[in-house]
């Protein structure tokens, strides 16, 4: 991944299902400029998911237990991390597609990229623009990228979930121990 600095740093974010358009939509709230709508693929939003719970259960501290304890322990690891979030944060519930109408532009997400530096997990999200599908893609654009601690990667991954569930997309996320009663309830605002 290039510097994070050549990307708009996520502010806030929200995510949706858009069934119309059958993808995922994220809303990157940036200090630069206005809220950029990511529409994220199916087939992106399998590699994303895989990706992001390897990079979330490699620092893990199931790690060196016995296999057959470890989907406890991210179990309890992710929800004690999105309790911590959740006590921390006074986020709007705002998982609307109308609440956005007036969002900005709408960009098509090509790449999903993931590290980990300095105890962040960093994700940026290249693309382009929605409207214009004649764009060479090797000419995308970055949009934006978060950096996240992790309270809030695990909020994420949270919201991640909910919207793949509600999507009907069966995506085989191999993270039954990041689902439960009270993620089913864990929509929302990440800031």
């Amino acid at each position: 991944m290039k510097k994070i600095e050549n990307y708009p740093i996520i502010q806030r974010v929200d995510l949706a299902y858009d069934s119309v358009e059958d993808r995922l939509v994220l809303w990157a709230f940036t200090s630069q400029g206005p809220v950029k709508r990511l529409l994220i693929t199916r087939r992106l939003s399998q590699r994303l998911l895989n990706n992001y719970v390897a990079i979330l259960t490699e620092e893990s501290a199931a790690m060196g237990a016995p296999k057959e304890f470890s989907n406890d322990i991210h179990h309890i690891e992710h929800f004690a991390a999105v309790a911590a979030y959740d006590k921390d944060s006074e986020s709007p519930q705002r998982t609307n597609l109308s609440d956005y109408n007036d969002a900005g532009g709408a960009f098509l997400v090509t790449e999903a990229l993931l590290q980990v530096k300095e105890n962040k997990i960093l994700l940026a999200f290249k693309g382009r623009a929605a409207n214009n599908f004649s764009t060479p893609i090797n000419a995308s654009l970055n949009l934006a990228a978060f950096k996240l601690d992790r309270p809030v990667a695990h909020k994420f991954l949270s919201m991640l979930i909910e919207k793949l569930d509600e999507s009907n997309w069966c995506i085989d996320s191999k993270v039954e121990w990041a689902r439960g009663e009270k993620n089913k309830k864990s929509g929302g605002v990440v800031n």
